[in-house]
């Protein structure tokens, strides 16, 4: 999805000489300027809201549209379902058992996108919801995938408010948890905002810091990189699920990924074994809640695989873990995997060709 999109008719504004953006990665804060207008991007620390304020100072000031606009987007053809998913502005994607379903909706001048994903007994919802403050919006369905908020033209400030929200309880409404979100943070002003995150991030880079210089300047690009590397993964680390290599949490192309769906501890080690000797051991968080909640899964994986009482970590694995193997195909894997002694009471206990701990 593209949470949010400046669609500016007339006069391009953020080309040419008087274009200029700067990442402050020291608080966190995004400016970009362009012909008479200057956005700046905030994420709250306290919950899942991004703010951009726009400073609006053109001379003949133009209305100012957000889109919210569906990537999976599709016609399939369901028998009697069809006209029900167009009349809710929805659209169903489905593959195999797999059915991922998105939405979008107008809430008292709130626009959301809402999507739940279902395959067997697994559920989950996410929504984004955005709401404007400082002008008065109004929400619209532009398109069979897209939903607009217009905020009319005016020169002065006002305020996009972006949240989003997750569920895993198919009785609860999703898009409200969002809604709510944006309510907390709608009494806080933008300079508010800014000043909780600065305050957040300066109490993060004094923890350790790479100075590199030399005469071709190679050293320094090479310090900007690593900084920028702990920006990055500092602000997709704080939650309960490791961002994914291959894009982590900004992925561009839909539900496309071009390694597929699983964590492959490789690639993934690649982003987080640097966490601890550059004094950041609290990302690693997000990696061990990953695996923990996956430890049924694990442990059944160490009896049926290894015939071990650990926990079978393998390289590659679903965010949800392993599925169960077939009884005689389990029997086959412990007779490859431990050389034809799958009685020896020595491997129970052992350590996996990989990683293991004992339960």
């Amino acid at each position: 999805m593209l949470p949010q999109k400046l669609a500016l008719l007339g006069q391009a504004l953020f080309t040419g000489k008087a274009f200029n953006q700067h990442l402050s990665v020291f608080e966190g804060l995004t400016t970009a300027k362009g012909n008479g207008l200057t956005s700046r991007v905030i994420m709250w620390n306290d919950g899942d809201v991004m703010a951009t304020e726009i400073d609006d100072q053109r001379a003949n000031p133009e209305a100012i549209n957000i889109d919210l606009r569906m990537l999976r987007y599709g016609i399939e053809y369901y028998a009697g379902t069809n006209y029900g998913l167009t009349s809710r502005h929805a659209i169903q994607i489905r593959t195999m058992s797999h059915v991922a379903t998105s939405r979008l909706e107008i809430r008292d001048g709130r626009i959301l996108l809402i999507q739940d994903f279902c395959e067997g007994a697994f559920y989950s919802a996410s929504a984004l919801a955005i709401f404007v403050v400082g002008r008065k919006g109004k929400a619209t369905y532009y398109n069979e995938a897209t939903v607009r908020l217009s905020a009319p033209p005016a020169r002065g400030k006002f305020t996009i408010l972006t949240a989003s929200a997750t569920s895993y309880d198919r009785k609860e409404d999703v898009g409200s948890l969002a809604l709510k979100q944006l309510e907390a943070t709608q009494a806080k002003s933008f300079d508010d905002l800014v000043k909780d995150a600065r305050t957040w991030w300066n109490g993060f880079w004094p923890k350790g810091f790479v100075c590199l210089h030399s005469a071709d300047g190679v050293a320094d690009e090479v310090e900007k990189n690593y900084t920028y590397f702990l920006y990055l993964m500092t602000s997709c680390s704080r939650g309960t699920y490791m961002p994914r290599f291959c894009g982590m949490l900004w992925g561009t192309g839909g539900d496309l990924r071009m390694w597929g769906s699983q964590y492959w501890w490789n690639n993934q080690g690649a982003y987080f074994n640097g966490f601890t000797p550059a004094n950041r051991p609290e990302l690693m968080g997000t990696v061990f809640i990953t695996y923990s909640r996956m430890f049924d899964s694990l442990s059944r994986a160490a009896r049926e695989q290894w015939g071990s009482q650990g926990v079978w970590i393998p390289e590659t694995c679903c965010f949800d873990g392993l599925e169960p193997v077939p009884q005689n195909l389990a029997a086959e894997m412990q007779d490859l995997y431990l050389r034809g002694n799958r009685g020896a009471s020595a491997r129970k206990n052992s350590w996996s060709l990989h990683r293991t701990r004992t339960a």
